[in-house]
């Protein structure tokens, strides 16, 4: 019930210091320069996606990656996330940390759990092409 009181709260700052939360694609969100620095045209704003939250577990316990249906993937730092393998809704705001779209101060609303998330396969060539479309820096 804490928690629960305690998202709400959280959810009425969020909404209070950045207006009701639109719902995008996190394609739309992850814009970057050609040369690979953070452009996303929702900097600033607090912003709904939707997919299935994994650990990436390479930097903290609270880094994870949100990866909806078309395999885009975005950056969530929320210390204390137990919806591993759901899918979810979350409400954070868009940031950047070490040059990579995140979003900050999230919350979550549960929609599934047991998802398994199943790669793409891809060539070297296709992945070129996929982060060249994307403006990501290709070497």
């Amino acid at each position: 019930m804490k928690k629960h009181l305690f998202g709400m709260a959280l959810l009425t700052c969020l909404v209070a210091m950045g207006g009701i939360a639109s719902a995008q694609t996190i394609d739309e969100i992850q814009v970057y320069t050609p040369v690979g620095v953070p452009a996303s045209p929702f900097a600033g704003t607090v912003v709904t996606v939707e997919g299935v939250l994994f650990e990436r577990g390479q930097f903290s316990g609270g880094s994870n990656y949100l990866l909806d249906d078309a395999g885009n993937g975005i950056s969530i730092y929320q210390t204390n996330t137990n919806v591993v393998g759901d899918r979810v809704t979350a409400t954070g705001t868009v940031g950047a940390f070490s040059g990579e779209i995140q979003l900050g101060t999230v919350t979550f609303g549960y929609i599934s759990s047991g998802n398994t998330l199943t790669p793409t396969p891809m060539t070297i060539s296709e992945l070129k092409e996929l982060l060249k479309s994307k403006n990501l820096p290709v070497s």
